[in-house]
């Protein structure tokens, strides 16, 4: 395998004892080794528009003296227009790097206020389509022998509309005024299949989830995600979590393995992880508060064996860290994103839609 940081992470790690409420079981994760590096997560990173302001791109700087991460599907607030990222990067301190986002706002592009700020991470079902349509994305770059965009290319990309219309009454979310805009002003760089999917995705779950605001911001998605987190404390050096949860059929199954080679991101993200993953569970699930069988321990460690039987893609780098994507090799709805800097992993999300 070309990425044994990957295939070795098992080694790395020891599962701590399961908590089960509400009809989530999870069991923590604990480092058999101190972390190679510290990390910080984007608390400590200026998210900010480029000065050419344009859609696609925005600029990043870790203004820590640690390296700092910022994750995919993290949603950024404010700019000209609320953005999701589409690949996690990682930044050396003080490093400024471009960093590819899609919007994730509708009817929008006026300054609101100036650096962007973290409201949360997608919920699990639109993270993982939004990995499987950005490795879409990336592979159809190579295959086409397409160059990343470079600074340089910044005056091309800022001729983009900025989605000025989205009047359609018949289409709340505006996807079809977006699919033209974006078919006709950026085919070049693929943005649109990215842009359009996650419109899609965004569009599917609200209509899915009945949420009341039809504006199309994936923030209004996050604020009315169901808390129920309070039984679930972070738990002492922990640096991850496994989630388990019922399907339809009553079958407990692992939906989430989030893991940080550092325990300080991993207790500052432990109540966003948990809401991401409570998104849409419905009321007969959340209402139940036993089971009659649960994964065990073996089974979770069984489980995480998939990591030798993934198909990985490189991403194009962004920052100063390696990022390759996952894909299960016959079960296509699980996928996830690892970061790896030196050849050691530092960040590990694999998600069982």
């Amino acid at each position: 395998m070309p990425f044994d940081f990957i295939s070795n992470f098992p080694s790395l790690i020891t599962i701590g004892e399961p908590r089960y409420e509400n009809g989530l079981l999870i069991f923590p994760i604990y480092n058999k080794r101190d972390p190679k590096i510290r990390i910080v997560d984007s608390s400590n990173v200026s998210i900010r528009e480029l000065t050419s302001e344009t859609v696609p791109f925005l600029e990043a700087e870790n203004t820590s003296s640690d390296m700092a991460l910022i994750l995919d599907s993290e949603v950024f607030a404010g700019g000209k227009q609320d953005r999701v990222l589409n690949q996690p990067v990682m930044l050396k301190p003080g490093q400024i790097s471009k960093v590819p986002v899609s919007c994730v706002e509708q009817g929008r592009w006026s300054r609101s206020s100036g650096d962007f700020t973290s409201v949360g991470i997608m919920p699990s079902k639109l993270r993982s389509d939004r990995i499987d349509s950005w490795t879409q994305t990336i592979r159809h770059r190579k295959q086409q022998r397409m160059p990343v965009p470079s600074r340089e290319n910044d005056q091309q990309e800022q001729n983009i509309p900025a989605w000025a219309d989205f009047s359609d009454t018949t289409n709340p979310f505006g996807l079809t005024a977006l699919s033209q805009t974006l078919s006709t002003h950026i085919h070049r760089e693929r943005t649109e299949n990215i842009q359009s999917l996650t419109w899609n995705s965004i569009s599917q779950r609200r209509i899915e989830q009945n949420y009341r605001d039809t504006k199309g911001s994936l923030k209004d998605v996050i604020e009315e995600t169901k808390t129920i987190t309070e039984n679930f404390n972070y738990p002492e050096q922990a640096t991850g979590m496994i989630v388990c949860k019922r399907n339809a059929e009553g079958i407990e199954r692992v939906q989430l393995v989030e893991w940080f080679d550092a325990p300080e991101i991993a207790q500052k993200r432990w109540d966003v992880t948990l809401r991401q993953q409570l998104e849409g569970y419905n009321d007969v699930h959340l209402g139940s508060t036993s089971t009659d069988r649960t994964i065990s321990k073996s089974e979770i460690r069984h489980f995480l064996t998939c990591l030798t039987k993934m198909n990985c893609e490189e991403m194009d780098q962004y920052g100063c860290a390696q990022t390759v994507t996952l894909e299960h090799k016959n079960h296509q709805n699980t996928r996830g994103v690892v970061v790896a800097y030196e050849n050691e992993i530092c960040h590990l999300s694999l998600i069982s839609a």
